[in-house]
């Protein structure tokens, strides 16, 4: 528990105080989260889900529930943004059934009472904010001052996992089959061109070896036909 010097809230006990100020011990709510906050309006240390779960806005209260608004403004908050107040859930149900109780006589004192305890629970809440923005400009003052005393977090080496097969292929084989089908298409034109030269010189000297065979062919023909004339006339 960090050392405080400030007073605990009016109203509320040494015990609460000191409880509320063992943020080691995490959220009161979840009681699993570690990193929470004491939001003093509504005397409770919880984390960020618990908070936005227990909370309701007053947009939601007024608009939509129909809450008075004279009750609301009498109810402790707290700001998410700048513009948006949200008030603890079970506070809004204790306090409205007490004030829901009362005469409408009555209601303006339980008001004037509950605006003095508000005013209080807030300006408490303010001061703690402020002590609080006071530390970190100090903290941050020594940083920038002595910063030989903060030292940068070590940096270890990125260390990469060896990539799947899957990715080697996308890398790798892909490119290659892309080379592959570059090589092909010009081995094949090239094998066209080849094989139609080769074509054109067989079908010249076909066309040769035909002619000099239908030369042939005519000699013997004529030949031939001689010795059958001379056969048949004498």
């Amino acid at each position: 528990m960090p050392k405080e010097d400030m007073p605990p809230p009016e109203g509320m006990s040494e015990e609460k105080y000191a409880e509320l100020l063992m943020t080691e011990r995490g959220c009161q709510i979840c009681k699993q989260t570690i990193k929470c906050k004491v939001y003093w309006e509504f005397a409770i240390r919880c984390c960020e889900e618990c908070h936005s779960n227990k909370t309701v806005s007053r947009s939601l209260l007024i608009g939509r529930i129909k809450y008075p608004e004279e009750f609301v403004d009498i109810m402790p908050y707290t700001h998410i943004s700048s513009i948006t107040r949200y008030y603890w859930r079970k506070q809004i149900d204790f306090a409205y059934s007490q004030y829901y109780s009362l005469s409408k006589k009555k209601k303006k004192i339980w008001l004037n009472d509950k605006k003095i305890v508000l005013d209080s629970i807030m300006n408490y809440a303010k001061q703690r904010r402020q002590r609080e923005l006071r530390e970190y400009e100090e903290r941050k003052k020594s940083r920038n001052d002595y910063p030989f005393y903060f030292h940068p977090p070590p940096q270890f080496p990125i260390v990469r996992r060896p990539l799947s097969p899957f990715f080697l292929f996308r890398r790798i084989h892909v490119p290659l089959f892309d080379n592959f089908l570059g090589n092909h298409d010009e081995q094949e034109s090239d094998n066209f061109i080849e094989t139609k030269k080769k074509k054109g010189k067989g079908e010249l000297k076909n066309k040769f070896h035909n002619n000099k065979l239908n030369k042939s062919n005519m000699k013997m023909k004529g030949k031939n036909f001689k010795n059958k004339f001379a056969y048949k006339y004498g």
